[in-house]
């Protein structure tokens, strides 16, 4: 250990922290760019239906009808929305032959400026759980968020642990 112009032991330095490099998906929380410059927002969402008695198929998809809802949700009774000002976004695993399988929306982010011509890009990140306790009864899980009306393409993503 090298010495201070005091004469003192100077303390070793602590190491930087990591900062997402070029390829992170996403920057920290509360940045306003990610790491290529890309405009970005976190946006709030509720959750309008969840559960195990989803649609049969696996669905990903943003809904900006109610007759686009309706066809989703197949047989089930879809939430009432305002689909002038909201849109819902929907997971669906499609059915599972027992229980202990999760589907849940677990963060959007809305690319306002990706450079270029491209147009905005909203990215659902979702999560699917299967847990330990199963039992032998068919499952349809899924999980169902409302939120405001945004332009632009849709990308989900699988977040692996």
């Amino acid at each position: 250990m090298g010495k201070t112009s005091k004469g003192k032991k100077a303390k070793p330095r602590k190491p930087a922290r990591r900062r997402p490099g070029k390829d992170a998906p996403f920057p920290l929380r509360g940045v306003r760019k990610t790491a290529r410059g890309l405009d970005f927002s976190v946006i709030s969402f509720t959750t309008i239906g969840e559960g195990n008695a989803g649609p049969t198929e696996p669905v990903q998809e943003a809904v900006h009808s109610a007759e686009e809802l309706a066809r989703v949700f197949g047989n089930g009774v879809p939430p009432a929305l305002d689909f002038s000002k909201e849109q819902a976004i929907v997971v669906a695993l499609g059915e599972k032959p027992t229980s202990g399988f999760s589907a849940q929306i677990t963060s959007i982010v809305y690319f306002t400026d990706r450079g270029g011509d491209l147009p905005p890009l909203l990215s659902v990140t979702y999560a699917t759980k299967t847990g330990s306790r199963r039992s032998d009864v068919m499952t349809r899980p899924f999980h169902a968020v409302k939120l405001e009306k945004l332009a632009g393409q849709v990308e989900f993503n699988l977040k692996k642990d």
